[in-house]
């Protein structure tokens, strides 16, 4: 699952039919559009916004 961290760079790339760089860019087009300096606060704003759920298994 995409959204739930469970996939590599690589994996999405593969899923998705793009390549990495693709996969890098909708990363940094995301961080821009919604003002955000790194990953960790991606993930952050994802769980915030229910986006992302966290597993306590």
């Amino acid at each position: 699952m995409m959204m739930g961290g469970d996939m590599s760079r690589e994996e999405m790339a593969n899923a998705l039919g793009v390549g990495l760089k693709t996969v890098d860019s909708h990363r940094l087009t995301l961080l821009g559009g919604l003002g955000l300096a790194n990953a960790v606060q991606l993930v952050h704003f994802g769980v915030r916004h229910k986006l992302i759920r966290i597993s306590t298994k």
